[in-house]
């Protein structure tokens, strides 16, 4: 279900208008709010979706860069590419969806852990028999077992961009309870959030 950090704020602000005498808070202070408790609820459901190796992500976090150059590091001995965009921080290395030859999806690379040569170093076998694998070294990825002869000229490559660099007014797609526990959450740091009236008096408190 689409949304803004907008409008999650919109509903925040009106929320906090009717609770509090403070209803003028800074609607950007809000939106990163927002966003900070959106990005932590997308790493906790990660975490109890990787349980069922479902591994869940908000389709509208999900970016492609196709024609990523493929280059040689002269010093390293092997060849990487310029990250596009920044990553969200997820275990395992999920943040990085995929990365493949342009043009080529059904050709991608294998996720490699970045200990990967070292591990194989000397063996006849580099565990990847004949593919292409890639670890994130930071803000590039690395190759691993990559002919110079076979080398793709560009790539593509597929990832989990923080929600910190959506812009307020951009879709988000993220499931209604979520979004529900977004508000809910950015109203608790505003202390004034409470699950239920302490005390029955019928009045409605939200």
């Amino acid at each position: 279900m689409a949304t803004t950090c907008n409008i999650l704020a919109e509903q925040v602000k009106r929320i906090l208008g009717r609770r509090t005498d403070d209803s003028d808070i800074d609607e950007r202070e809000v939106c990163l709010n927002i966003k900070q408790t959106i990005a932590y609820l997308v790493r906790q459901r990660f975490f109890l979706s990787k349980q069922d190796d479902i591994a869940e992500i908000p389709d509208s976090l999900v970016k492609t860069f196709p024609g990523i150059d493929v280059v040689k590091d002269e010093a390293m001995g092997d060849f990487f590419s310029v990250l596009p965009s920044s990553v969200m921080d997820l275990p395992y290395g999920s943040g990085i969806r995929l990365v493949a030859p342009s043009g080529n999806a059904s050709g991608a690379f294998v996720p490699v852990s970045n200990t990967h040569g070292s591990l194989y170093s000397g063996l006849e076998s580099s565990g990847l028999e004949g593919r292409v694998g890639y670890y994130q070294d930071g803000k590039k990825i690395r190759y691993e077992n990559m002919p110079q002869g076979e080398k793709p000229e560009k790539v593509m490559i597929r990832l989990v961009a923080p929600v910190e660099g959506i812009s307020d007014d951009e879709d988000i797609d993220i499931p209604a309870d979520m979004q529900m526990e977004v508000v809910t959450a950015v109203l608790e740091i505003y202390g004034v959030y409470r699950q239920q009236d302490e005390i029955n008096d019928q009045v409605d408190r939200v």
